[in-house]
């Protein structure tokens, strides 16, 4: 665990962006998605995006209809929109949480290991598995097969007239000499 921390670190140290590399990446993805979108302004600060279905960017609150923002952090392709058509950049829509600096002072301290001194100790090779315990129903075991509907049982056919739907006895066509 100790190890982790350390090469995090060290790579973060080579970073020369101002943002984690992730968000450097969601950036450029979420701007290729935005490029087809068009937006129109609602009042200050609001804006309504034509996209499917159409959505409502509130820019003031760091808020989208989508909802994407609010769950990531991040701004999504419809905020994105909106953002580009400002002549803004969306690195200032971006909270601190995701700066390399942030980042390196998260790993500047050692992050120790939790001692395991008070967990049980498993032995893996002496372990066995037994299946679980059933008991007998009550009563007398079933002999009929109960018929799925996959298939149906024996349609009827009248011995007399020829036609299925029907038996002998429940027969109505007259008796033919």
């Amino acid at each position: 665990m100790m190890r982790m921390g350390f090469e995090r670190r060290e790579a973060s140290h080579k970073w020369t962006t101002s943002f984690v590399p992730t968000v450097e990446e969601h950036l450029i993805h979420i701007n290729e998605q935005s490029r087809c979108l068009s937006a129109i302004p609602s009042t200050t600060g609001r804006y309504e995006v034509y996209d499917f279905p159409t959505v409502e960017v509130n820019l003031n609150e760091r808020t989208c209809a989508c909802r994407e923002w609010q769950v990531v952090g991040l701004p999504c392709k419809h905020a994105a929109t909106v953002i580009r058509q400002n002549m803004d950049t969306l690195y200032s829509y971006i909270s601190h949480y995701f700066s390399v600096e942030t980042y390196r002072k998260c790993y500047s301290f050692p992050i120790y290991p939790i001692p395991d001194d008070d967990k049980p100790c498993i032995d893996d090779e002496n372990m066995v598995i037994r299946p679980p315990t059933t008991s007998i129903l009550r009563g007398r075991p079933r002999t009929k097969r109960i018929p799925s509907g996959l298939n149906p049982g024996k349609e009827l056919k009248c011995s007399r007239c020829q036609q299925y739907g029907h038996n002998r006895r429940t027969c109505r066509q007259p008796i033919a000499d």
